[in-house]
């Protein structure tokens, strides 16, 4: 679930539960979310960020040829 995609779909005029619907998350996730981002703007989900478990992967790209 992207964070970001969460502000925007609501920037777009969205509802939570269209939002929750479109992304398949609870639309109470959606709305802690947006409350989120009305109190603290893009650093809260940058702090969420910073505070995820996940390591970032590298990818290995190769050729085809």
């Amino acid at each position: 679930m992207g964070r970001a995609q969460i502000v925007l779909l609501a920037a777009d005029g969205m509802g939570n539960r269209e939002i929750a619907a479109v992304l398949w998350i609870g639309r109470v996730q959606v709305g802690r979310w947006r409350e989120r981002f009305v109190q603290s703007g893009v650093v809260a989900i940058e702090d969420d960020l910073l505070r995820s478990e996940r390591k970032p992967r590298a990818i290995e790209l190769r050729s085809c040829a």
